[in-house]
């Protein structure tokens, strides 16, 4: 898609019908300035002494793109953010006072070794064609995050008297997120749905931990003390929450449906189901997949499992998601236990505040207790 609509810089003749490029002879004028073979070497340093706002390709570039549904950024010669078209602000960045941000500031590259330098570099080089194409994320606390492809690709003024060098750059976006969401959630989906046949705890069982999961992320929002609790946390743990003994798919089923105690040894087998699932959610592109199920038997208070972690060394996603996790359990009919109420399942968890719990996403826990139970009742199996 990108391309589709860069290629329409190159083959400007193909624009005659667009109202705003009036003039034939401008036409001609536009096509030489953007066209690669114009630029004899543009691996230069930047032109400081130009402003591109000031020239007539940014005056026809802004006008192109004002109304277009490709989202668009362009940017001075020092990657200062100068024009934002409405696309890329309602799709892309979701903010209206990013003019005269940085560039760099508010793109995070998908892989760790490319950096700002990387790409500067990729602009100079003929053998890149001068531009850069990559995959970015963009990451807005109040918004959920954004995958996209992105095209960066320098702009020169022919009408500069060095008119080499980039006047600035352009940076047209192709938003991935759904597709690239669509094939992960699919994907872990249906490992979720192979561990329920091992497991005996019920579907419904699972989608209320993600749903108590999301009150309390929901809850922590905006407050000062959870800085990393934003949009993208709140839908991430609703869906992988559920996932937390994704590991026992790994367990021998002598084990997972043994009707009576564990020894020792057999106890030790079970353990393990939180670094299997650590494992098999490793490779999901958000570090709290793996979390959840590596952390969801620790305790406050150091005395969990696997690793002994105790307070904020355990993972925060991982310390809400046991909280559900251990409330659902108590409601539930088992084979050594009757089903408890909501009253008292609330009462053991409370009285375990600060041992095995977060003493603070207790007191949340307890604001929410209504919350609660009405999804245990919305979900309840016999429902």
């Amino acid at each position: 898609m990108v391309e589709d609509n860069f290629s329409e810089f190159e083959e400007l003749e193909e624009l005659e019908e667009l109202e705003e490029l009036e003039e034939l002879e401008e036409l001609d004028e536009f096509e030489a300035v953007v066209s690669p073979d114009h630029v004899q070497d543009p691996g230069h340093r930047f032109n400081t002494e130009n402003s591109i706002s000031d020239t007539f390709i940014y005056k026809k570039l802004t006008s192109l793109y004002n109304y277009s549904s490709v989202p668009v950024l362009i940017t001075d010669n020092r990657f200062t953010i100068i024009y934002a078209n409405p696309a890329v602000i309602e799709r892309i960045i979701h903010d209206k006072d990013v003019m005269k941000a940085s560039f760099f500031h508010i793109i995070d590259f998908n892989q760790k070794e490319i950096n700002s330098s990387g790409i500067i570099e990729s602009l100079r080089n003929p053998e890149t064609g001068y531009s850069w194409i990559g995959g970015v994320n963009i990451i807005h606390k109040n918004y959920l995050n954004v995958t996209a492809n992105a095209i960066f690709t320098p702009i020169y003024d022919g009408e500069s008297e060095l008119e080499k060098l980039p006047c600035g750059y352009i940076c047209m976006f192709d938003d991935v997120t759904k597709k690239n969401k669509d094939i992960f959630s699919r994907t872990y989906l249906s490992l979720l749905e192979a561990s329920k046949l091992k497991d005996n705890d019920t579907g419904n069982h699972i989608r209320r931990v993600g749903e108590y999961s999301r009150i309390i992320s929901k809850s922590l929002f905006q407050k000062e003390s959870y800085p990393e609790v934003d949009m993208q946390f709140i839908e991430n743990i609703a869906f992988l929450a559920p996932m937390h003994d994704i590991g026992k798919i790994g367990t021998p089923d002598d084990i997972l449906h043994k009707s009576g105690p564990l020894d020792e040894k057999e106890w030790q087998i079970m353990k393990e189901h939180t670094i299997n699932g650590g494992f098999v959610m490793s490779g999901y592109p958000d570090e709290m997949a793996k979390q959840i199920p590596l952390s969801h038997h620790e305790r406050w208070d150091g005395t969990g499992y696997p690793f002994q972690l105790s307070e904020e060394m355990i993972p925060l996603s991982a310390r809400i998601t046991m909280i559900g996790d251990v409330y659902d359990a108590l409601r539930m009919k088992r084979s050594y236990k009757d089903a408890f109420t909501h009253e008292k399942a609330c009462q053991i968890i409370e009285k375990d505040s600060g041992t095995h719990f977060d003493p603070n996403l207790i007191k949340v826990f307890i604001e929410l207790e209504s919350k609660i139970m009405g999804v245990y009742d919305m979900l309840n199996d016999n429902n």
